[in-house]
């Protein structure tokens, strides 16, 4: 820690114990760096993609055949409104 850092500490109202745990702290070695995953193999990851897209497409091919082949509504037009009318009175 340099001496300029120190007085800014200070004069931003620290204590000369907090100063000395801070300076304590900075002196700890840095933990040893976490070790790289092994790479994967770029064939697995392929298979992988390729069964996932091939599972996502059927998954659309079969949303699309159901809308196909839902029934649509009938949309009533102005008689068949009237019609209806006229059957619950």
């Amino acid at each position: 820690m340099k001496l300029e850092d120190i007085l800014t500490l200070v004069n931003a109202g620290f204590t000369a114990e907090m100063i000395a745990g801070f300076a304590k702290s900075e002196t700890k070695p840095a933990p040893a760096p976490a070790p790289e995953p092994a790479p994967a193999d770029p064939d697995s990851e392929l298979s992988e993609i390729t069964k996932r897209l091939d599972d996502l497409t059927k998954a659309i091919q079969a949303n699309n055949t159901v809308a196909v082949t839902a029934p649509t509504p009938k949309e009533n037009d102005v008689n068949d409104v009237i019609l209806n009318l006229i059957k619950e009175v």
